[in-house]
This record gives structure tokens, sequence and C-alpha cells, in this order.
């Protein structure tokens, strides 16, 4: 039986249907080209292996991804190095979830190590860790971290996965991708922090200088800025004659120490 579609010729024998063929028929006995049934199998192959990539949930994703930012951590011995290998290799990972899988934490992990970082004055929860890393993905749900939050959120993953590091993380660096969305006043917090950091020092805070007096570097014999200690003084009757006293630099041995005479 034979019959016409759209051009195409159509022919069924025996409940076997044949593809449709322009030119003409394949034939009855005929086979396809070799490098025919190669694409057609290579199709089929991908569209078998496309559900499988397009089913992984969002948990195995980020169990995937945490196993990779940890073993990057193991090789390369830093988090921002793995935080920033991590993101080449995935391309649509933001880079505040970069540094959390760099430094081997689950969001509820990363909440518990940052209220310790802020010395347990904060109660900080996994909840809030996704609604900032939601946020930096940038499709319109989630919530941005403040200036404040990211500060302490960078010293949070520089101590690594075991927690003893103390990894110099710039607040920025976890916002890279998402800076401009932030608030204005989050945006000019971050300049200002990064131009601190990358500013040298201005002074040795080892040399000591007193109004009116050139800079003195303090002598080896000690003279530094002592720890508090009592002395006891001559007072009036049933008044404490122990005051709490310290000893200041001189860099004038042997004269008396004025920096800031009274007017």
């Amino acid at each position: 039986m034979a019959g016409s579609l759209c051009g195409f010729d159509l022919r069924v024998r025996d409940g076997l249907r044949c593809l449709p063929n322009r030119m003409g028929n394949l034939g009855r006995g005929s086979t396809p080209p070799a490098d025919s049934a190669t694409k057609t199998a290579s199709s089929e192959e991908g569209a078998m292996n496309l559900p499988a990539r397009r089913g992984m949930s969002p948990q195995a994703r980020g169990r995937e991804l945490a196993r990779q930012g940890k073993q990057l951590w193991k090789d390369l011995g830093s988090v921002k190095l793995a935080a920033t290998e991590l993101m080449n290799q995935h391309r649509d990972l933001p880079s505040i979830q970069a540094y959390r899988y760099a430094a081997g934490l689950s969001q509820d992990q990363a909440a518990a190590r940052y209220n310790e970082v802020a010395e347990h004055q904060t109660s900080l929860g996994g909840t809030t860790i996704n609604a900032w890393e939601t946020w930096a993905r940038g499709r319109g749900a989630g919530s941005p971290p403040p200036f404040s939050s990211l500060l302490i959120l960078a010293a949070t993953y520089g101590r690594g996965p075991l927690g003893v590091t103390d990894e110099d993380i710039s607040p920025g660096d976890l916002v890279s991708e998402a800076y401009e969305r932030l608030a204005p006043e989050d945006q000019l917090s971050l300049k200002w922090s990064a131009a601190n950091r990358q500013a040298p020092r201005r002074a040795d805070p080892m040399i000591v200088q007193f109004p009116g007096t050139s800079p003195s570097r303090p002598t080896a014999g000690g003279n530094i800025v002592g720890r508090d200690f009592t002395l006891s003084v001559p007072t009036v009757d049933n008044g404490n004659p122990a005051i709490h006293a310290f000893s200041l630099p001189n860099p004038h041995p042997g004269q008396l120490l004025d920096p800031m005479p009274l007017r």
C-alpha cells in the first residue's frame, strides 16, 4: 500500500511502516547507509541521557557540587581558588554559593559557623543562607545579604572545611556577579572596603610620635606601653591609696613626658 504525504512517498508493507523518503523509498531488502545508522543511534543515546540530566534533583546536584568543591579545596589548598575553579566549571553557579561549597559546608552548617564567627550574637538559620543564594542566582526571589553579613560570611568561609584556617576572603568576592543588584549603601561599603584592603599601611605601629616631636621607634630597652599596675599613693583618711597606672613610651628618655600640655 502506498500513499503521499506533503510531497513524501510513504509505503507500508505487511504492517511495517518505512521512513518517508523525499527521493523514493529505501526499497524492500535494502539497508540504510552506515553513517545514517550511526547518527540515528547517537541521537537516540542523547535523547535517553537528556531526561537523566534534567531529572537530577536540586538536592542531588547540591551534593555533587559540594563533593567537587571539597575535592578542589584539597587539591588547591585554598577556598578562594577552589570556588573560582568551581565557577569556571559551572557557569550558572553564583559565587556566594560556590564559596560555601569550597568551604565544605551545607546551608545549615554555614549558618551555624556564621553564628560562631559572630560570637553567637546572631541566630542565623540555613533558610537565610538559602535566601541569599537564591537572590544571587537572579531569579527574582530571595533577598540580598547586607554588607555587615557579607563581612561575617567572608570570615566564615575563610575558615575552610576544617574550620581552623584563616584565609583572607574579600566580602565583594561573594557577590561579584550580583554587585550591581545590591543596595547603593552596600555597594559603597564594598567599594570602600576593597580600597582599604588594597591600600598600603601608612604608618608603622611600632613608631611612636608625640605632638611637637619627630617620629621615634621604641628602643630595645623596652620603651613601649606597659601593662596596668597598681601604685599606692598618700590619700585622705579612709581613702583608697591604690591607683591604677601604666607606663607610656618616652621618645626622650630622661626627660619628663608632656605630650599634651595644658593651655
